[in-house]
This record gives C-alpha cells, sequence and structure tokens, in this order.
C-alpha cells in the first residue's frame, strides 16, 4: 500500500505530528524562494493537497496535526506556518507545540501519521530533512499517548 492509499484508507481520523523544523522537499524550492521574496505562496502548490482534505472532509474524517515550532523559525517554518493557516481554512485542525513543551518521550517518536487510532506510519527522515519514506509500527500505545499529550499541550495555529 502506497502511503497516500495509507492516508485514504481513514474513516473517522487522521492525526499528523510534525516534529522536524525543514523538510528538504526538492519541489518546494521555487515555493521558498518566492516565500523569502515576497512573504506570500502560491495557493496552487497546495490545491491537490486541500483537495484530498476535503474528500476526507466529505466523508467524515476529522483531520488534526500538531506543529512543533522551534526558535528562532526558519525560512521554512515560516513559510509552513502560513500555508498551515490556509490549511485551517480547508478544514484542517492545526495546533502549535513549542519546544518548551516537548517531552524527551514524544520527542523520541519523531514525525508520525495515525490513522484511525489503529495504524501508525512512523516518517523517516536524514539529519538535513530529506525523506526516506514511512513504516508502519505495531505497538500503538506511545503514539495514542502523544496524540493526546500533544492536542491537550499545543494551541491553535494563529
Amino acid at each position: 500500500m502506497t502511503f497516500l492509499e495509507h492516508l485514504a484508507s481513514a474513516k473517522q481520523s487522521l492525526f499528523r505530528f510534525e516534529y522536524l523544523q525543514d523538510f528538504s522537499i526538492p519541489e518546494e524550492k521555487e515555493a521558498l524562494e518566492l516565500f523569502e521574496k515576497t512573504g506570500k505562496f502560491h495557493t496552487d502548490d497546495m490545491q491537490e493537497w486541500w483537495d484530498f482534505l476535503h474528500t476526507l472532509h466529505t466523508r467524515g474524517v476529522v483531520t488534526e496535526r500538531v506543529r512543533l515550532v522551534r526558535e528562532p523559525q526558519s525560512l521554512y517554518m515560516r513559510h509552513e506556518l502560513l500555508v498551515h493557516k490556509e490549511s485551517v481554512a480547508q478544514g484542517d485542525r492545526i495546533t502549535v507545540l513549542t519546544e518548551q513543551s516537548l517531552t524527551p518521550a514524544i520527542a523520541a517518536l519523531g514525525d508520525f501519521w495515525l490513522i484511525d487510532g489503529r495504524k501508525v506510519l512512523k516518517m523517516n527522515y536524514t539529519a538535513t530533512g530529506e525523506y526516506l519514506g514511512f513504516e508502519e509500527v505495531s505497538d500503538l500505545a506511545p503514539y495514542l499517548a502523544a496524540k493526546e499529550y500533544l492536542l491537550s499541550n499545543s494551541v491553535p495555529i494563529g
């Protein structure tokens, strides 16, 4: 099953914890350069994702995301937070967690997706944020506890 097929399989909820501060995504280079020059982003770059969210939402799936934000914020993070504000307008529930609220146990989990509270996809990256792939994790307990903690200790994106 592909990564997107896993996400599309959600029937009730899709939760994401974004731990990494900068994802090295070559396709985003141009968007970051535009943001650095103008402070804006092209909504076209996100339309496919927002369409995907809309499909999930029409099926009744709740989508939530908690974004760890470290200070000082990188260019990537400032751009991502702007994009996340628009994602909230598209129905995604996004909150922010400060580094002071992060526990070592949750930091050790890193980036992950939780699908319907029954499937975990751990996201794997290099130290510089290059995507290596995902793996399905069988021990759900730490991820379920992390989700509860993260949602309780984060604040709506503002």
